[in-house]
């Protein structure tokens, strides 16, 4: 028996039908395939032009284009070759405006142990593209959690938003920024900007055709009235770690660059400074405590401390009794009660200092004079003599005299590098025995009888 099949309905409809089937199977496949060769994909188009910009490796999950002038990424993911992976993004929305250009990011984490190469990448890219840059751009960026991730205490910090505008003036690039941390929407935010111009400069008469102009960068950081972890800046000024994991700043704070020359200034109060993580952890002294350091007047130029003025406040912790005979000796200081512990408990430490060149001045913040109480309210250590201090008195109190004698120690090397330069005369030796020019305790003892 044969059995054949015929499609029913007429022949134009046969044709028609065959027709759409080589359309469907054949030319559309092959129309696909070609414009994958002849266009390259929106998502490799965006992925380079955004790691053009952030200089680093850029992956995209889906590509939205919404209007002309709006398009919508979304499942972002930023890396470095050598580093990992350094942040990743939800969604990120890019809105091309008359006046502006709007890069619009929403939930946002960012590893804090590479904060400090993005922050680093993005200056570069701005100043690099600022003399091509026609139209100011906006950064807007939503729900930002940054992981400070470390082996001894993990934990993170959420920004409401950040909002930062980038834009050239006649006179150089300005960025400035507004940060909200989180559930301070409705506060007053931190504002952070710096500033890149060019000045005015007297030519070198040594130089031959030398610029008249130099450049003169700015950094300014007011909190306002929030306060910000001092962690978030450890990443690119590691002596922050002596004031411990909890400590957080309030107030404002400008660096300045000009000519090969750094100025920093601050004014403003430290929160939670760990004392063990100051002067225990660093130096043969035990001073534990938890204090506010408020800072009315700090200059650093050059990383050399110029100008520091402030008070330190310590209610409860501890103190070693050859910490306090130290300060006895070496700041003229006056034990009011006889000490016979290791180490005693103390109620309050407050106390007032104010260098300035080769001058310190150590003395107590009340009227009473006492520097230190018991946890009884009983003064331990008052205000005594009032012979001039220099900078080198405090680092003498803080570690033994043959490490000041020979500096550079693991002790001294930091502390050393950030006080002003001793005179001559404190370097000259003064006998055989003393070969670093250091005071003897007899030479001391002579001057104060």
């Amino acid at each position: 028996m044969q059995f054949s099949w015929m499609w029913d309905g007429s022949d134009a409809q046969r044709r028609r039908y065959a027709r759409s089937g080589f359309y469907l199977f054949c030319m559309l496949p092959t129309l696909l395939v070609a414009s994958w060769i002849l266009f390259p994909s929106r998502h490799d188009h965006w992925e380079r032009q955004l790691a053009a910009i952030l200089d680093m490796s850029v992956e995209i999950g889906h590509v939205q284009p919404e209007t002309p002038n709006q398009t919508r990424l979304s499942e972002l993911t930023f890396s470095d070759p050598t580093l990992g992976m350094i942040a990743t993004s939800k969604n990120f929305q890019i809105s091309e405006l008359s006046e502006r250009t709007v890069y619009t990011i929403d939930h946002t984490e960012i590893e804090w142990t590479e904060l400090n190469r993005l922050m680093r990448d993005l200056q570069r890219t701005a100043l690099r593209q600022a003399e091509r840059l026609n139209k100011p751009f906006e950064i807007i960026a939503r729900h930002v959690t940054l992981h400070l991730d470390s082996s001894e205490d993990p934990t993170s910090l959420s920004f409401d938003r950040l909002q930062i505008l980038i834009e050239r003036r006649t006179e150089g690039l300005q960025i400035n920024a507004r940060i909200f941390p989180s559930g301070t929407l409705d506060q007053s935010p931190i504002h952070c900007a710096f500033e890149r111009r060019s000045i005015p400069s007297l030519p070198d008469s040594n130089v031959s055709g030398s610029s008249p102009t130099s450049l003169l960068s700015t950094l300014t950081l007011d909190t306002g009235d929030q306060t910000l972890p001092v962690q978030i800046a450890k990443s690119w000024w590691p002596s922050l770690r002596v004031l411990g994991g909890d400590c957080e700043f309030q107030g404002r704070a400008q660096i300045e660059q000009h000519d090969l020359q750094t100025h920093a200034s601050l004014a403003g109060k430290l929160s939670h400074v760990d004392l063990s993580e100051l002067v225990t952890r660093q130096f043969p002294r035990i001073l534990s405590g938890s204090a506010d350091l408020e800072l009315n007047e700090v200059s650093i130029i050059d990383n050399q401390l110029e100008v520091l003025v402030g008070r330190l406040h310590s209610n409860h912790g501890q103190i070693g009794q050859p910490f306090l005979k130290a300060l006895q000796r070496e700041l003229g200081l006056v034990a009011v009660a006889e000490v016979t512990n290791s180490v005693l408990p103390y109620q309050t430490l407050d106390v007032r200092f104010h260098l300035q060149g080769s001058t310190f001045q150590f003395a107590a913040t009340q009227p009473s004079g006492y520097l230190i109480t018991d946890t009884g309210g009983y003064p331990i250590l008052a205000e005594g003599s009032k012979l001039p201090l220099k900078p080198q008195d405090l680092v003498r109190a803080l570690v033994s005299r043959s490490q000041v004698q020979v500096p550079l120690t693991r002790q001294t090397s930091d502390i050393l590098f950030w006080l002003p330069l001793p005179g001559r005369q404190d370097l000259e030796p003064e006998s055989e025995q003393i070969p670093r020019g250091i005071r003897s305790e007899e030479h001391t003892s002579e001057l104060q009888s």
